[in-house]
């Protein structure tokens, strides 16, 4: 024994380096983790800002292309709209620099001088003399914290030349034929200096006008060029011939930074590369640290490449890495000279080894029947106390009740800040539930985020709605994790309960759990108690989906199709495929009781497929009877999430022989954004088979001009619920007219959905809607009345839309 001494204390030295070494490590992988996070933030919130600066001038350069003759009170008017010293406070102002051709300059200065030149100017070009072209100020607003938003028409001289500056000529130019929106310097690109400007002494000016005029020349501005509508812009000759002016957002990327490193103590550097030019620094701020102990670079998707890297070391409290593992390294040790020592007492007493053996043993069986994590009971010691807690209720005719509690969203949680951050939360909770309850009462963790309680007698005298409601309330007060470097994050819960007697514990806890699926279908953060018509629901749901499982082998789906209709010759232009399944004793179920579980279960994959298949080759068998139509198909989420959609567009397309043009995919909104990189990947495969690519409910999800320039989108279908009151309502109208135009800006089909009445069809039509479909021109028909509409074997209908509708 005393040789076996020696050998745990010899071992325990080198367990010791070992262990302090690991602990050293896994110290510094969690402060990169930590850097890596909040670098991550910082980034996303940097990239958000532009983002929406660069949605800002896009919308300019709409509103330019619909009216060329907006003017500064439109332009103040727009910035006022759009909550500009809110949403976009990092926007100094946006212009309008007209191309005025040399014969066209005296109706540029008679149309809009008096407008645009105040006391600054008298109609002189700057420099003087003949050129082919002037770009020349049209139209301004200027944005002054704490003065509000004017036009710059009384500081900006009028009549510059801008493109005789050889800086701005090349980056307009390139703008123009990179078809990009660029982003440069504003002082080297525009050669707008404090002598250029019509100011006073600048001394002689309030505080926040020379704060304004300071950030003014520090900013930067985006580039944007202005096409007349319907004109062709594919290529260079193009965009040349059809270009109006451009569209200019002066951008405070210095204030950008900064409030995305916020309190982080960051260093950070943010660049931009225009399409064919050198990366160029935009702006470097942050203090950092002395020695950046990391630096990370995180690459935008917004047009063009924006980086911003970050350098420094995240904050750190108490003792570094390396005295932590010095600290691990001296415990281990200290822990090995005891062990050591009782080794060495032991082996002079038996009786003392048995002591020893009988406690190891008590831990081992308290382990079995308790969570490693929290310390609560498990599953097995839960069932075995529920077993007991229900035997007491049949002897002493006790009230008796199961909560079963499962917190909302954790998956997204653990997932987002790491297993480490999950795994303090749990104990946080596990803490909390027990502090609320009577010592008699049983709290345990079922595994995952699932915690159930069994509660009796005087527990429930109050009402078990009482008891779940303070549950609930406890658990949604922040929790403070070392992870998230004191932010508090919040968690709410949802809870099922099951009261009374119940044959087996078994059975209890299967009826908390089904009231803990109602709780989380009626939006979560609440609790719902067991009644037997639950276990209906859930049972007839189940049926459902081992049906659905079946249904496709044994033929029990078909596909109606709706017309879609050319909106000016009130033509059928195509058809939209639609899926129903006809169960053997139900009926036509409805599409939106069980597409949701195909999706749930991955059978929509299989299904689409199927419907993708028949949809062509119905399609092409119209075509050879003389009606070329269109086939619009929906894309499920999980469809879109796979490689190999693309394959199974091409199988389609390859059985039924239809040219790839007629067929049209429609993926929502929010579908389109759950991966985007990838996602992109696969509409640009399908975009070079020869798909078209829609955008189904468009204005109900993300509704981002971004996103709209990364996706090769060809049409967006805009949802029934805009439809519904253009008629009647101004807000409405207002919407539809900016969604069409946003359409024709972007050379994009518009399609309106859920048309139902003539004063609908005829407004759509009046803002050159292109399609629409609706119950006033058909519902969805089988294949034979689709014919029929469509004419096909009879007589030669054109489908014209009756006037009656």
């Amino acid at each position: 024994m005393g040789k076996s001494a020696w050998a745990i204390l010899v071992a325990g030295v080198c367990i010791a380096a070992a262990s302090g070494w690991a602990w050293q490590a896994s110290a510094q992988t969690q402060q990169r983790q930590s850097f890596d996070l909040i670098s991550s933030n910082v980034g996303a919130q940097v990239a958000t800002t532009l983002r929406q600066n660069m949605d800002l001038v896009a919308t300019a350069r709409a509103m330019v292309a619909t009216n060329p003759n907006t003017g500064n009170e439109q332009f103040v008017q727009f910035m006022t709209a759009v909550d500009a010293s809110t949403r976009y406070k990092n926007s100094v102002g946006v212009f309008y620099i007209e191309q005025v051709p040399q014969s066209q300059l005296g109706a540029f200065w008679a149309s809009t001088g008096s407008a645009i030149l105040g006391t600054t100017g008298s109609g002189q070009v700057v420099p003087p003399g003949p050129r082919p072209q002037y770009c020349l100020l049209h139209a301004s607003a200027l944005q002054v914290v704490g003065l509000g938003i004017f036009s710059a028409g009384a500081v900006i001289p009028a009549g510059t030349d801008y493109c005789a500056t050889p800086a701005a000529s090349r980056i307009f130019q390139a703008a123009v034929d990179s078809d990009q929106i660029l982003v440069t310097s504003l002082s080297s690109a525009l050669s707008i200096t404090k002598a250029s400007l019509h100011l006073p002494e600048v001394s002689n000016l309030p505080p926040a006008a020379q704060r304004a005029l300071a950030t003014f020349f520090r900013s930067d501005v985006v580039v944007a060029p202005v096409y007349r509508i319907g004109a062709p812009v594919i290529t260079v000759a193009d965009r040349r011939s059809a270009l109006l002016g451009w569209a200019l957002d002066v951008l405070d990327t210095r204030g950008i930074v900064s409030e995305g490193l916020g309190t982080s103590g960051f260093a950070a550097t943010l660049s931009h590369q225009n399409p064919g030019s050198a990366l160029l620094t935009l702006i470097h701020t942050g203090q950092g640290q002395q020695k950046s102990a990391y630096t990370k670079t995180i690459q935008t998707d917004i047009d063009g490449q924006w980086m911003i890297t970050l350098s420094g070391s995240p904050p750190r409290g108490g003792i570094s890495p390396f005295g932590q593992g010095i600290l691990v390294g001296v415990a281990v040790l200290v822990m090995s000279v005891l062990l050591f020592a009782l080794v060495w007492v032991l082996s002079r007493s038996r009786t003392n080894a048995l002591a020893l053996v009988e406690e190891k043993t008590g831990q081992l069986v308290h382990q079995a029947l308790h969570d490693s994590l929290t310390g609560l009971p498990n599953r097995a010691l839960i069932v075995d106390r529920a077993e007991q807690l229900l035997a007491r209720s049949t002897r002493q005719r006790l009230q008796v009740g199961a909560l079963f509690l499962d917190l909302d969203n954790f998956k997204a949680i653990n997932d987002g800040l790491g297993h480490a951050a999950g795994d303090h939360l749990l104990k946080a909770v596990g803490a909390r539930v027990s502090s609320v309850l009577r010592a008699s009462d049983t709290v345990g963790r079922l595994g995952g985020d699932e915690f159930v309680v069994l509660v009796e007698g005087d527990s429930l005298d109050v009402g078990p709605e009482l008891v779940a409601e303070r549950l609930i309330e406890v658990l949604r007060e922040p929790y403070v994790l070392d992870e998230l470097s004191g932010v508090p994050l919040t968690v709410t819960a949802s809870i099922g309960i099951a009261l009374g007697a119940r044959p087996s514990a078994d059975e209890m806890l299967r009826d908390a759990d089904v009231a803990l699926y109602e709780a989380k279908a009626a939006g979560k953060n609440c609790y719902r108690v067991f009644r037997s018509e639950m276990q209906h629901a859930v049972t007839d749901r189940l049926e459902l989906e081992m049906d659905l499982r079946s249904a496709l082998e044994n033929e029990q789906f078909f596909v109606v199709y709706q017309p879609i209709f050319d909106l000016e010759h009130e033509t059928v232009a195509a058809v939209e495929a639609l899926l129903r399944w006809h169960h053997p004793t139900r009926g036509v179920v409805a599409p939106d009781a069980f597409i949701p579980i195909a999706e749930e279960t991955g059978l929509i994959v299989p299904i689409g497929l199927w419907v993708l298949t028949e949809a062509c080759q119905q399609a092409e068998k119209w075509h050879r009877l003389g009606k070329p139509l269109g086939m619009s198909v929906n894309i499920s989420g999980r469809q879109l999430g796979r490689d190999d959609l693309v394959d199974h567009v091409r199988e389609a397309l390859a059985l039924s022989g239809l040219e790839p043009g007629f067929l049209t995919l429609e993926i929502t909104e929010t579908t389109l954004m759950r991966d985007a990189d990838a996602t992109s990947r696969r509409l640009r495969i399908l975009k070079d088979i020869g798909v078209r690519i829609a955008i189904d409910d468009f204005g109900t999800g993300y509704s981002s001009l971004a996103y709209l320039r990364q996706f090769p989108v060809d049409a967006l279908k805009i949802d029934r619920s805009f439809i519904t009151g253009i008629a009647d309502s101004s807000e409405s109208g207002a919407l539809i007219h900016t969604l069409i135009q946003l359409g024709k800006t972007l050379h994009l089909e518009t399609l309106a959905e859920g048309i139902e009445d003539q004063a609908q069809l005829k407004r759509l039509q009046r803002e050159q809607c292109d399609t629409g479909q609706g119950f006033l021109f058909a519902r969805p028909l089988n294949v034979a009345a689709m014919e029929q509409f469509l004419g096909v074997g009879h007589a030669d209908l054109t489908g014209r839309l009756a006037p009656d509708g």
